[in-house]
């Protein structure tokens, strides 16, 4: 994780596996809201806003929060040139209090929702996860146009035209790795956060849920990644 404190000795891009990207060029207002989210425990990252081309790139399935600057009409160019070049991740804004006007020249432009400075904690993290939320029911498959939706009222996933029911295991561990694309969770991890049992031997009870899934999953089963010694992935 790179915070918005290290951001003056090291400029290198942050992971596309955060699950939340702060963006601004106020450090004090960065680092109080990446509090927020790491408060949360979510994987947060920080960058100035001339950077966010870089950082949000196509594998990045996170949350993307702008902290708006003085001039309005930043953060609603910074959104459309975003919306431009094909991005869909989800966009959070954070801004003074201008008005309905400037609160739907920030929508039109391609931005998911706002909170108004001063913000609240609780209302800027109960905005984020269902963000965050939302965005998880639904992605690409990598190198191909396959669009993978989750339905999780029914516990189904939906791989392009196909429809594939897990089990209620299946369906917790595979959302579970869609709500973190990209990120290597271990089978504790999963026994732990997920399953909340001890079954023995541990990790074969993981392995062999997995296998399930990427059974079901057919052709799209290779997205669901494992690796000795890492865990378990969904490819982004």
């Amino acid at each position: 994780m790179l915070s918005y404190a290290q951001m003056g000795e090291q400029r290198s891009a942050p992971p596309a596996a955060a699950q939340v990207v702060v963006a601004s060029q106020h450090a004090e207002w960065a680092s109080t809201v990446c509090k927020v989210f790491e408060e949360l425990k979510l994987d947060v990252a920080a960058c100035n806003e001339e950077e966010i081309g870089e950082v949000v790139g196509f594998g990045f399935q996170g949350l993307l929060v702008l902290v708006q600057g003085p001039k309005r009409e930043s953060a609603a160019e910074r959104v459309k040139v975003l919306r431009q070049s094909g991005k869909r991740c989800p966009v959070l804004i954070l801004c003074a209090d201008n008005g309905p006007e400037a609160a739907a020249e920030l929508l039109e432009a391609g931005a998911d929702d706002y909170v108004c400075l001063p913000f609240n904690g609780r209302e800027l993290a109960a905005r984020a996860r269902a963000l965050i939320r939302r965005s998880s029911d639904q992605w690409l498959i990598p190198g191909s146009r396959t669009e993978v939706r989750i339905d999780p009222d029914k516990r189904m996933v939906q791989v392009g035209p196909k429809s594939v029911k897990l089990t209620p295991t299946e369906f917790a561990i595979f959302q579970y790795l869609a709500e973190r694309p990209g990120i290597w969770i271990s089978s504790d991890r999963i026994i732990s956060e997920v399953i909340g049992t001890h079954h023995a031997p541990r990790t074969a009870l993981v392995r062999v849920h997995v296998h399930h899934i990427r059974r079901k999953l057919g052709d799209c089963g290779w997205c669901v990644r494992a690796e000795h010694g890492r865990g378990y992935m969904l490819s982004v």
